[in-house]
């Protein structure tokens, strides 16, 4: 924030335009990436019945990983943890969202473990 002021702004780092523009960007490609390469994934897999839901399973799913995370995010830019603990805060938010998209994408697609573990990282990879 103090390199913020230098440089003559006056709003948090947060809301930039340009930070703010790579979150929004972050997001949408979370809604819309893994969606788009579900429509090729599911039909190798034997699940493309499962299309439809699969999709708004994880696009509800999105919005509340992103809100945890902004959350944890705002509490750690803030300064409300004291030390390290709100790097800690961040890590196990992060974690915590992994799993429950994990979960999220087990219950609608009912596959094997190793195959939402990579459905996991694809999207990790390409929508943060």
């Amino acid at each position: 924030m103090e390199q913020a002021v230098a440089l003559g702004f006056r709003w948090p780092l947060l809301l930039q335009p340009v930070p703010l523009v790579i979150t929004a960007l972050g997001f949408l490609a979370s809604w819309l990436v893994l969606p788009a390469a579900l429509t090729w994934i599911l039909p190798w897999l034997g699940r493309g019945q499962r299309l439809a839901g699969t999709i708004v399973a994880c696009n509800w799913a999105a919005l509340l990983i992103s809100s945890a995370g902004f959350v944890a995010l705002m509490l750690n830019t803030l300064g409300l943890f004291p030390g390290q603990l709100g790097f800690l805060v961040l890590i196990v938010t992060e974690i915590a969202c992994f799993i429950y998209e994990g979960f999220v994408l087990r219950t609608a697609l009912e596959v094997e473990l190793p195959i939402v573990a990579g459905l996991v990282v694809f999207d990790a990879l390409t929508s943060e």
